[in-house]
């Protein structure tokens, strides 16, 4: 639904759409229809809450983002992620909203019972992230580096001796991130416990371009 004269279409390495018409114009997703949202309002010093159903019978990876109507107002955010078997709760983890980062790092473990899980989120619904990272073991010696693309507006989330990390097991020691565009990240360490239950918690993520010596 244009007034645009279109000519052609064309497509990037990227996967970017672009169409012709007298100017070559990039084709943008708006997030809208498969992102819907939801407005509310915090008073000073106050909260709200919202559920999800909670009911999916598999994996599922999603994103959501925060945008308050003042570039002054950071409001902090907190999302608890609930494991239950048959009604009863087995663990929950509090993930709290995370800023963007560009270069990030993050302690990693896996062995025997357990593992770090590592979700990244691209909100430029413009371009992708280029992010690439390397794996450094707990003698301080880098061993494993590699490259993934995120596409834009969309989201990663594996483990990290899973594609596209592909780490060693066992593995003790850091991952650190560089990205092409901000991106935020979110790492998660599990356990199995006596029951066989896997247990999460959240993992600190370092943000290189703010910290210190």
């Amino acid at each position: 639904d244009t007034t645009k004269q279109i000519m052609s279409f064309g497509i990037d390495e990227d996967g970017e759409l672009y169409v012709v018409g007298g100017t070559v114009d990039r084709i943008v997703n708006t997030g809208a229809p498969s992102t819907p949202t939801t407005s509310f309002s915090i008073n000073g010093g106050g909260g709200t809450a919202f559920d999800t159903s909670g009911t999916n019978d598999a994996v599922a990876v999603h994103h959501a983002q925060i945008h308050p109507n003042d570039d002054d107002t950071k409001p902090a955010g907190i999302a608890f992620i609930a494991l239950r078997n048959q009604g009863v709760l087995v663990n929950e983890a509090a993930v709290p909203a995370t800023s963007l980062v560009a270069d990030a790092r993050f302690y990693a473990e896996t062995g025997a019972g357990t593992d770090t899980g590592v979700a990244i989120a691209n909100p430029d619904m413009a371009q992708a992230a280029i992010i690439s990272f390397k794996l450094t073991d707990s003698s301080g010696d880098g061993f494993q580096e590699g490259v993934l693309r995120i596409p834009p507006g969309g989201q990663l989330a594996g483990f990290l001796d899973q594609d596209p990390f592909n780490g060693p097991v066992p593995f003790n020691g850091s991952v650190t991130l560089s990205s092409s565009s901000p991106v935020s990240v979110v790492v998660l360490r599990g356990i199995i416990n006596e029951r066989s239950e896997f247990l999460t918690t959240t993992l600190p993520v370092v943000h290189l371009d703010e910290s210190g010596s």
